[in-house]
């Protein structure tokens, strides 16, 4: 798979940690400690799930390395030089950018 250097600072779309219902051993662990502190135990899984959608877990930040899962126009047109590529980060994140904005990584 393609790997890109981002330029500037991307938006997150979506995390693939949605599609996931178990929680990762750092959720599970802050879950526990909530509920430790006197939260609901499904007022605290709720918290957790929210966190990542949460904004500053969303962004893909200038410079980080990312994976190449499409490419599309917009508009559309056949031989686009600056396709949108679809990228997703090391933590789940899927992210838009234009490819000018993004150079190849340094393998």
């Amino acid at each position: 798979m393609e790997q890109r250097r981002l330029k500037a600072k991307v938006a997150g779309v979506y995390h693939l940690g949605e599609l996931s219902v178990g929680l990762t051993p750092a959720e599970q662990k802050s879950m526990d400690e909530l509920v430790a502190d006197g939260m609901d135990k499904q007022q605290a899984r709720n918290f957790v799930m929210g966190m990542r959608k949460d904004q500053t877990n969303m962004t893909l930040a200038a410079g980080a390395v990312v994976t190449v899962i499409g490419r599309t126009s917009w508009p559309a047109e056949k031989e686009d030089p600056n396709p949108v590529l679809i990228v997703q980060s090391s933590t789940g994140v899927i992210g838009l950018i234009r490819a000018n904005n993004t150079e190849p990584a340094a393998g």
